[in-house]
């Protein structure tokens, strides 16, 4: 079923990812964090392909409350689901949340560059920046090839008066890296 899930996301069927997963969940009460884990990502999938607002936040809210559920089963030792959550929360604008997810994911798993990046998303304004640019640097440290990083750390350096410098120059190696913005 995990293997169908997966082929039905990749295919842009998530509707029958998720009646598939919700199936298994009532099966498998062993694997119930999982498959709640793995729901939540085929719903943030969705709402990324999404052009509806109403189906984004619909989408958003399943994945919320997936990877709340899982979180709890897993005892909050899981960072990736944390970062998950994280980025359902980001979407959904619960910045402070999203942060503290992120944070937890840290502690849990010290090797996850997206829980920096996303850490540094929810706390990219004029006033945090300069911790958005710390956790950015954090996780090109680990994972240097990512373009994605680059550009977030421009986006970063822009909000920091007197760093267009900078920005400009993290925009150059994302391009380098071959990441192009979304349009």
């Amino acid at each position: 079923p995990r293997f169908q899930a997966r082929a039905a996301v990749a295919l842009g069927n998530y509707e029958f990812a998720h009646d598939i997963l919700s199936l298994e969940i009532d099966k498998a009460p062993d694997d119930k964090a999982e498959l709640l884990w793995l729901r939540g990502q085929v719903s943030l999938a969705a709402c990324e392909d999404s052009e509806s607002q109403s189906d984004r936040q619909t989408e958003l809210k399943q994945a919320l409350s997936d990877f709340l559920e899982a979180e709890a089963l897993f005892n909050g030792k899981n960072g990736r689901l944390l970062v998950d959550l994280a980025k359902a929360y980001k979407w959904l604008g619960a910045n402070e949340s999203a942060q503290e997810a992120c944070t937890k994911a840290m502690v849990v798993q010290n090797d996850l560059p997206e829980a920096y990046r996303i850490r540094a998303l929810a706390q990219q304004r004029f006033d945090t920046a300069s911790k958005a640019v710390d956790d950015l640097q954090t996780a090109i440290a680990m994972d240097p090839s990512n373009g994605e990083y680059y550009y977030d750390l421009g986006d970063a350096w822009s909000f920091i008066r007197g760093s267009e410098k900078k920005a400009e120059a993290a925009y150059r190696k994302a391009h380098a890296l071959g990441f192009k913005a979304a349009e």
